[in-house]
């Protein structure tokens, strides 16, 4: 999606900046200087497995403690799991309806479901956060299902984001909400093919 925005949206405006991928899993992608960082083995911007928690809740990556496994879908599906309706996880269509449905519970006021939202946004936004003070970009995308959440969800995400930085209120992080659906992907599909045959 970083290579999406590059062509098609914010990397118009900006030559450098974050994206983060919120759904199934937690993804993350930089464009510094117009150029996509990958890493020195190709693994560069690996946030969703960045440790938030140490020994905390098991990640679908083995490891513990991971953002992933507190604020992807299958995270929150998960912890929602312990109020009675059980979800298969791994059931990327079972996934999304109960995501659905979740959301539309928290944003009617349910206080369980939202409080799960607001965990969850706090844990990304503190993620998103400790990415601002090591990186210091002029702009972070939230891009993915996942930018279509509870309100409660982006509430807690940008209250931790402002608390959790170093810039002390001088000036809030510019975050910008990217609610495309599956055409992002098929953006970033297209600005692969760009970036193969034009740069």
């Amino acid at each position: 999606t970083a290579l999406a925005e590059k062509w098609f949206g914010v990397g118009r405006q900006f030559q450098t900046f974050m994206v983060v991928t919120v759904e199934h899993g937690i993804g993350m992608g930089l464009v510094v200087d117009e150029k996509l960082y990958r890493g020195a083995r190709g693994f560069g911007a690996e946030f969703g497995h960045t440790k938030i928690v140490v020994g905390g809740a098991l990640c679908r990556c083995g490891q513990r403690g991971c953002i992933e496994a507190y604020a992807s879908d299958y995270a929150i599906a998960r912890e929602a799991n312990v109020l009675g309706s059980t979800t298969d996880i791994d059931d990327p269509f079972a996934l999304q309806d109960r995501m659905a449905q979740l959301i539309k519970l928290s944003d009617e006021g349910s206080p369980a479901v939202t409080s799960i939202f607001k965990r969850a946004g706090t844990m990304l936004g503190t993620g998103i956060a400790n990415l601002v003070d090591v990186l210091d970009p002029p702009v972070v995308v939230l891009s993915g299902a996942r930018s279509r959440s509870a309100k409660a969800f982006f509430t807690a995400l940008s209250s931790a984001m402002e608390t959790n930085t170093l810039l002390e209120g001088q000036t809030k992080v510019d975050l910008r909400v990217d609610p495309g659906g599956d055409e992002v992907w098929a953006h970033g599909a297209a600005a692969l093919v760009l970036e193969e045959t034009l740069i």
